[in-house]
């Protein structure tokens, strides 16, 4: 299968890619710097320079592709200034958009990572695919980010095309490797480790591992299409990851951070740790 890839250089991509060489596929990459990319990626495969923010994909892009994995998007960390917010959006929604303009029906089929930040701040509330979008930063980024795939999968079915459009919105993706389980594990390690507000968030993950088996089973099994939560069917409170990573990590668990210090110290990104998924 030929697979073009964007969001290859993170975190995902990049071990996705490495798994989807070894099982013999063929990557097309598409980056906004191709030296850059060829530096930093870990598979072989042909790089496409373009900058999907800011123009579409050309039809010819599309040439022998079966398959595409869409993983762009620019960082949540960092302060989110109105400039940062700018960014985190446009570089899902506008490089949604542009890689769909152009695209052909002779794609069999196309997965897009989106995330259960579409949900907003749910308290206990259980949460499968059909529950409404949030009313916070990141869901309207996480609705914005899935509209193009959403129109796309109507114009197929109303014109009865065949081909599969596939939305993952996933959890908290853990991995020692990078993410937040990396910087959790370098906090922790300083006995400084310690539950968020209340305590009482869930937490909905993924381990890197399964999330790669999932991706590439999407590719090839006929029953992945629509949208679908991916992350473990035993959701976790913040509490009690605490005390289990304390554990696992021998390291003191101090006082809970009250929700205004980090509110003082991380703005409205506080939102990424203090909202409660439980999907």
């Amino acid at each position: 299968m030929k697979i073009l890839m964007t969001g290859a250089t993170g975190l995902i991509g990049k071990n996705l890619g490495i798994r989807l060489v070894q099982e013999g596929h063929q990557i097309v990459v598409i980056t906004r710097n191709k030296t850059q990319a060829a530096l930093s990626l870990g598979f072989p495969c042909d790089i496409i320079e373009h900058d999907l923010i800011q123009k579409e994909l050309s039809l010819e892009a599309f040439l022998e592709i079966d398959a595409i994995v869409h993983l762009m998007g620019e960082t949540i960390d960092g302060k989110w200034t109105p400039s940062k917010k700018k960014k985190i959006l446009e570089s899902r929604s506008l490089s949604s958009k542009n890689l769909l303009k152009n695209c052909p029906p002779t794609v069999q089929v196309i997965v897009t990572a989106s995330g259960q930040g579409y949900y907003g701040d749910r308290q206990d509330d259980v949460l499968t695919e059909s529950a409404p979008v949030g009313k916070n930063f990141l869901a309207e980024v996480c609705h914005e980010w899935e509209k193009s795939f959403t129109q796309l999968q109507n114009y197929n079915l109303k014109n009865q095309i065949k081909q599969r459009v596939i939305i993952f919105r996933l959890g908290i993706v853990l991995t020692s490797q990078g993410g937040a389980l990396k910087k959790l594990i370098e906090l922790f390690q300083k006995n400084v480790g310690a539950s968020l507000g209340t305590g009482e968030a869930w937490m909905s993950y993924i381990g890197l591992l399964d999330l790669e088996n999932i991706f590439v089973n999407a590719l090839f099994d006929q029953r992945y299409e629509g949208v679908f939560n991916i992350s473990t069917e035993q959701p976790i409170q913040n509490c009690q990851f605490t005390q289990e990573l304390c554990e696992q990590l021998n390291t003191l668990k101090l006082p809970n951070v009250p929700e205004f210090v980090l509110r003082l110290m991380y703005g409205e990104m506080a939102d990424l740790v203090l909202a409660s998924t439980r999907a």
